[in-house]
């Protein structure tokens, strides 16, 4: 992180000075942004090519070659400039004192403001459009229906119902995946819930506990580090809510070529305003580019929310 400080603030402003304030709890560490292929790349956009499937043929003895043309697809991945600043009044003295740190209060609220922007654009990602085909790249490639978990789906023979997360919408979803040679046992793939998902199951538990699925979510809810029917899980509060539906959207995805993040350190800078009366003034600069690498590695579960 490049850190630049005002020469002008005073040196006694720099020492050590004891906490004036304590940071409101905020979220302390990026959590999706952990479970996707981070992709670094200079300037702003990166363009990548994707081969259509290969298959094989039957051969005959002396038979003419029978070759296909490449298809090639591209997709483009874009960096958003985002900025977070705040301003102070040079009377300000007890907050001043502490601004040259790297530790600043300032300045960890915004890192955990950053956290929370990038792992919502991962959350976005999932369900956004992306964009490809032939150069200018401007082809609109969206999730296809058939990644979607419905918000009524039930195990089949059942009566369609809306519902929160169950057991039978995490076991779709891991079958989306396995029905395109996405394989949970030989690749790590990832379940991000939000806290909602998390109670549903709980209950789930509490009203049947002797469901089989029953016993396998409770030895996950002692240890979240196991893995809940295949899938890594994380939560995270920046999940989507369709609020005019009241639908939340979780997903699953591979770990590698699901969802891909790059991101820029993120520049932090301190000015002293004149025109504001010698006022200082913080801003944080972050470039980032979240994108849905393949249609097929993704797949979202509609939950229902309604009171």
């Amino acid at each position: 992180m490049a850190l630049s400080v005002a020469s002008s603030i005073p040196e006694h402003y720099k020492r050590s000075f004891k906490d004036v304030f304590q940071l409101v709890i905020q979220q302390q560490k990026k959590k999706l942004a952990d479970k996707v292929k981070v992709v670094s790349f200079d300037g702003k956009e990166e363009v990548y090519t994707d081969l259509e499937e290969l298959t094989f043929v039957s051969r005959g003895r002396l038979q003419n070659s029978t070759p296909s043309e490449i298809q090639a697809h591209k997709r483009k991945m874009t960096k958003l400039e985002e900025k977070c600043q705040v301003i102070f009044d040079k009377a300000d003295k007890k907050f001043l004192a502490g601004l040259s740190r790297p530790d600043s209060e300032v300045i960890e609220a915004m890192k955990a403001a950053w956290n929370r922007s990038v792992d919502s654009a991962i959350a976005v990602a999932c369900n956004a459009t992306v964009y490809g085909g032939v150069e200018p790249y401007t082809t609109a490639v969206d999730l296809p229906s058939t990644q979607t978990v419905a918000v009524n789906y039930v195990k089949p023979g059942g009566t369609p119902a809306n519902s929160g997360l169950t057991p039978q919408k995490i076991i779709k979803a891991a079958s989306i995946l396995e029905e395109n040679e996405i394989y949970l046992d030989e690749e790590p793939c990832c379940l991000a819930i939000n806290p909602k998902g998390k109670l549903d199951l709980m209950e789930y538990v509490e009203t049947s506990p002797n469901d089989v699925w029953a016993s396998m979510i409770a030895n996950w809810l002692d240890d979240e580090n196991k893995p809940l029917f295949g899938f890594q899980t994380e939560m995270s509060n920046r999940l989507v809510n369709d609020v005019a539906t009241d639908v939340d959207t979780l997903f699953a995805y591979s770990k590698e070529r699901g969802i891909w993040l790059s991101e820029d350190p993120l520049d932090i800078q301190i000015d002293i305003l004149p025109q504001k009366d010698h006022a200082v003034q913080i801003s944080a600069y972050g470039d980032r580019a979240v994108m849905r690498r393949y249609e097929k590695t993704v797949v979202t579960i509609a939950c229902d929310r309604t009171p």
